[in-house]
């Protein structure tokens, strides 16, 4: 039964389709067609990114403004991180957060316009200390 459901999602994969699941963020429900609305407030956020804005700033306006996650709650760091780093949104479908090929939908962004705000992001958070980090030793 589970190589079953591997070799399905294998064949997913490889056709560039979503596994399943409710819409993500910037998708209707399927996953393949964009909710006009919220792709483009993923493309607003990639080009504020992109100029120097705060990811605290967007959170803050997205959550003051009402727009809700996918699960209907507020937006936290890592929920938003999450999802402007998606492959996906450049029409890439990806596999453990890796993108493995084409996908059947449409891009929001570009892959460039995505690749940016991905560097951007990592080098934010490559300075970045946790809780857990500060004061432990190897």
């Amino acid at each position: 039964m589970i190589e079953r459901v591997h070799r399905k999602h294998q064949e997913l994969r490889e056709k560039g389709l979503p596994s399943g699941g409710g819409g993500p963020f910037g998708f209707k429900v399927g996953g393949i067609e964009h909710d006009d609305e919220e792709a483009a407030l993923i493309v607003e956020a990639t080009a504020r990114i992109l100029n120097g804005a705060s990811l605290a700033s967007i959170i803050r306006e997205w959550n003051e403004a009402g727009v809700k996650t996918t699960r209907g709650g507020k937006w936290h760091y890592s929920s938003f991180t999450s999802m402007i780093r998606r492959w996906r949104n450049a029409g890439i479908r990806e596999h453990k957060g890796e993108p493995v090929g084409p996908a059947a939908w449409e891009p929001i962004v570009t892959e460039d316009e995505l690749r940016k705000p991905r560097s951007v992001l990592d080098s934010r958070s490559a300075g970045r200390t946790t809780r857990a980090s500060v004061g432990s030793t190897c």
